[in-house]
């Protein structure tokens, strides 16, 4: 090959490699699949036993994921130490009632009934929120009960106009990638924009 030919195929092969590893190209409006990172951690967690879409992370879950990718060597944002912040400590009460015996199971119906995961937490942070739990938990085994409460208190936030100071919190995988894409984009922002 010639000194001209030869670095035309390289770019060639170059922008065709990356292509064929960075898949279609997406329309607009379409939207994009999961990236090979968002999969990898769906799939560390999905390897984990008793594991559902929707359920409860903590945050040595979260720091066993960061463990594996760093000796996979896919070190970035996802790796960092401030990823763990807004995820629930393992000594959270809604955390250690989420993986007692029959807990996944109601907390789970019961999130996915309020729309997330928050306020249960703000029910365990309460002596009687937290009773409240532990009895459907392990007697009724009865989400409807703990819906019931969450919104009975979340009127009466309404009614007294409370402000509750919103904690960004993480509850489960699809938040914790949602973050991380959050976290990915304002990186990437140009001092301009800034």
């Amino acid at each position: 090959m010639n000194r001209f030919f030869f670095p035309l195929f390289v770019g060639l092969f170059i922008v065709l490699a990356s292509e064929q590893c960075l898949g279609e190209p997406v329309a607009e409006g379409k939207p994009a699949g999961r990236t090979v990172l968002e999969k990898t951690v769906v799939r560390f967690f999905q390897s984990m036993g008793g594991y559902e879409d929707g359920d409860l992370i903590s945050r040595s879950q979260v720091q066993d994921l960061q463990v594996f990718l760093r000796r996979t060597n896919r070190r970035g944002l996802v790796t960092h130490p401030r990823m763990l912040t807004p995820v629930l400590p393992d000594n959270c009460r809604l955390i250690r009632l989420f993986y007692a015996k029959n807990g996944a199971q109601v907390l789970r119906e019961a999130a996915k009934k309020l729309g997330s995961y928050r306020e249960l937490e703000e029910l365990s942070r309460s002596s009687s929120g937290y009773d409240l739990l532990v009895e459907a938990v392990n007697l009724n085994n009865n989400a409807d009960e703990v819906v019931e409460m969450a919104l009975k208190r979340r009127e009466e936030k309404q009614k007294a106009d409370k402000k509750v100071p919103l904690k960004l919190r993480v509850y489960t995988i699809e938040e914790f990638l949602e973050r991380l894409a959050a976290s990915a984009k304002g990186k990437q922002k140009s001092p301009a924009e800034a």
